[in-house]
């Protein structure tokens, strides 16, 4: 018979990459304590943690990326920013693309663009509104 193994992960937000939730193994094995193990530290699902939760009630979170990042998960370079629904209106003219911001809630920008918008890049640790 096989020894019981129990294991704990602390998960990190998609959205912000702060601290988001624990995970455990009930199933006390030890394959099923491997991959609880694997996710300490790392994003396992787009669900916002309470926070990100929060900021996407009052509007679209932003997040800045490296010049010609692709992909689902482009590097990010730290900036962090939440914007209202008209401020994203007023941005960006193709309304397919304001149309699918809005439903996401999320968009990550470009420095290059982050910057030519004049949003900021220092937070000090707290999240900035802008509108």
């Amino acid at each position: 018979m096989s020894e019981k193994q129990f294991e704990v992960a602390l998960t990190r937000c998609f959205y912000c990459g702060r601290d988001s939730k624990l995970v455990t193994n009930r199933v006390l094995s030890t394959f099923h304590a491997r991959k609880v193990k694997k996710m300490h530290g790392q994003c396992v699902d787009a669900e916002p943690c309470s926070e990100c939760a929060e900021w996407m009630k009052q509007g679209v979170i932003l997040s800045s990326v490296r010049d010609g990042e692709k992909g689902e998960n482009p590097y990010r370079t730290g900036a962090f920013a939440v914007v209202k629904y008209e401020a994203i209106d007023k941005m960006i003219t193709d309304k397919e693309l304001v149309k699918k911001i809005r439903q996401a809630r999320f968009c990550f920008i470009e420095d290059s663009t982050w910057d030519a918008l004049g949003l900021p890049r220092e937070t000090k640790g707290e999240t900035n509104d802008q509108t």
